[in-house]
């Protein structure tokens, strides 16, 4: 998310050194995705994995939110499993940014599997929500696929807020690379009741 807009979230959760620790669970899910080591590396990565759980598991957060998905100084958001989405420009009704799908995001080989394409445009949909307080929910997203879009490739992600009334957002926005549509998507995001 790009400085200078205000987002609700802690930004010390985790620690200084969370975002780090994002970076390297998301190279260890590309390299799970793709590996075909032998078995005896294969056992040797699942007890470590397993000591590291259970060494992390064992120190949760006492806040009030876990640090995952609401460390909007990191890149998306300090989630593993999210997509990086950087704002290049922004307005009260529009918003640009950049995108990438990694290999953990793949579906077919070399495109970006349907489920992660819905993923980045509910993260980037939701920026526009994640600038009140407090911030909407989805209540649903519909996405029309246009063409498969491809992995470790910079994509343009656009979104126009069309409407806003009361506790409603609703939203737009587009999947492309500058001249191919991959995806568009139209969703309603809905502030909860105090």
């Amino acid at each position: 998310m790009s400085a200078g807009i205000q987002y609700f979230g802690d930004t010390t959760a985790g620690g200084a050194h969370y975002g780090e620790l994002i970076d390297a669970v998301r190279d260890l899910l590309d390299a799970v995705t793709v590996t075909d080591a032998p078995d005896d590396v294969i056992r040797r990565s699942i007890d470590e994995l397993r000591h590291l759980s259970s060494e992390l598991g064992s120190r949760p957060s006492t806040g009030d939110h876990y640090p995952a998905g609401h460390r909007f100084d990191l890149p998306g958001r300090g989630h593993p499993l999210s997509i990086h989405i950087d704002v290049l420009e922004q307005t009260a009704a529009l918003m640009r940014g950049r995108l990438r799908f990694d290999t953990v995001h793949m579906g077919h080989r070399g495109i970006a599997h349907g489920g992660s394409v819905a993923y980045a445009f509910d993260e980037a949909l939701g920026v526009f929500p994640m600038q009140v307080s407090p911030p909407p929910r989805t209540a649903w997203l519909r996405v029309d696929y246009r063409r498969g879009a491809p992995v470790h490739t910079d994509l343009h992600v656009d979104v126009e807020l069309v409407e806003r009334a009361g506790r409603k957002m609703l939203l737009r926005g587009k999947l492309h690379d500058g001249t191919t549509t991959f995806a568009e998507a139209e969703g309603l995001f809905v502030q909860p009741r105090h």
